[in-house]
């Protein structure tokens, strides 16, 4: 690889200074390692990256860190001849190869990204779950049981308030979401493309008071189509976490970082925009549909979903809702599509920056709570409103019932088919 790009990079946000100080300090501590190695190589199980990087991170000052730590792209375009031409060691020279074993293997990506574990295993679906559903009856039973906008509502989010809570917060949303899963549904007979895309969204937004605030301001488009920067904040703390260990190193290695989104330790920025952004989704959805006919497995199927829609979601193509348009409808078409049971996620915003194995996971935990709660039609330790609130919550949940019955065009829940 040629350098040039690299030292530009490199030069367009540090110091000259700052540039010797940081190649200062990999050369020292990769000087350290190899003693390490060196000493006692059996202690690096032959070559378990993972074990190199933490003792290379464990080396390295402050300084050397917090720059590792401060853009993705530049540690994924770092190679190993790059490395060691910097720092002075041979590439030639017995310790020059080996060190060049460990950077070639992924030993800056490691150190800067981490992970908290050896790979996982890719989650099994249960047998239960693998049989094709009938998703036109269970939308049915949804309805019939006043319990179609559970589906739009995280289950976290369920347990601490009820739908008249969520309601006034979001005044518009849950009728909003009820139209925009009768449209996805109404179109499982297509493959997925940017412009079913556009029209869930739509559908997601539409009379929903606050949402696509920063649409109207910048624009009238029904996707981004200017340069101004957006994104979301990704953070491991609290009942809100978006991202985990894995699923930032995974993020941080996957193809599109730099070509897709930008990425730093604590927010997800956007890049593409206007017509690159159209015909880039189509792209991604494009090898997606072809993958999808390729498949063996069920297990591979749910992988290709869930890795799909979180990278459609790093992307952000609309200024507002994306969760509600990408990683819940969207989602639940492409599992409806494919013959999976209805999910009932957790927190749909861990398809911000959680790995596919975790997500896989999250959509398997989702086939539980809609089994549980198909059977017991409530889940424990709800709120529980009274009074007046509790007429209130029951005339929104009858008008949510009945603007269901009108999008999916039936006359009684029993009667819903889809195409």
């Amino acid at each position: 690889m040629n350098d040039g790009p690299l030292k530009s990079l490199l030069f367009s946000y540090v110091s000259d200074q700052d540039t010797r100080e940081f190649w200062l300090l990999v050369k020292h501590s990769l000087r350290k390692l190899l003693f390490q190695y060196q000493q006692n190589p059996d202690q690096f199980s032959d070559f378990d990256i993972r074990v190199l990087a933490e003792a290379f991170y464990r080396l390295l000052p402050n300084p050397g860190k917090l720059q590792l730590e401060k853009d993705p792209l530049f540690i994924r375009e770092l190679n190993s001849e790059i490395v060691l031409r910097r720092c002075g060691i041979n590439l030639e020279s017995e310790e020059g190869k080996l060190m060049q074993q460990w950077i070639e293997q992924g030993l800056f990506s490691y150190a800067a990204f981490g992970s908290s574990d050896m790979p996982k295993p890719m989650p099994v679906i249960p047998e239960k779950f693998l049989s094709e559903h009938n998703t036109s009856f269970a939308i049915s039973e949804l309805i019939r049981q006043h319990n179609l906008w559970r589906l739009f509502v995280g289950v976290g989010k369920q347990k601490e308030e009820s739908p008249l809570s969520y309601h006034q917060r979001q005044p518009g949303a849950l009728a909003a979401m009820t139209k925009a899963l009768a449209f996805a549904f109404s179109t499982l007979d297509q493959d997925l493309d940017f412009d079913i895309l556009v029209n869930i969204h739509l559908a997601c937004v539409e009379s929903v008071n606050g949402v696509n605030d920063l649409q109207s301001q910048y624009t009238h488009s029904l996707y981004r189509d200017n340069p101004t920067t957006i994104g979301f904040g990704i953070s491991t703390r609290g009942n809100d976490c978006n991202k985990s260990v894995d699923g930032y190193r995974e993020a941080c290695l996957h193809p599109g970082l730099g070509i897709d989104y930008s990425l730093t330790p604590n927010r997800v920025n956007t890049i593409l925009w206007g017509e690159e952004l159209k015909i880039r989704v189509n792209e991604i959805l494009t090898e997606y549909n072809a993958k999808m006919c390729l498949v063996a497995t069920r297990e591979e199927k749910l992988k290709n979903i869930v890795s799909t829609i979180s990278l459609i979601e790093r992307i952000h193509p609309f200024w507002d809702a994306n969760c509600r348009a990408i990683c819940v409808i969207a989602l639940f078409r492409e599992l409806a599509k494919q013959g999976f049971p209805l999910c009932m996620l957790q927190n749909p915003n861990r398809f911000d920056c959680f790995s596919s194995h975790e997500l896989m996971q999250d959509v398997i935990d989702g086939f539980y709570h809609y089994e549980y709660l198909s059977i017991h039609q409530a889940f424990p330790n709800e709120p529980v409103c009274s009074g007046e609130e509790a007429k209130a919550c029951q005339l929104l949940l009858q008008e949510l019932d009945e603007i269901a019955m009108v999008e999916f065009n039936v006359s009684s829940p029993r009667n819903l088919k889809f195409a």
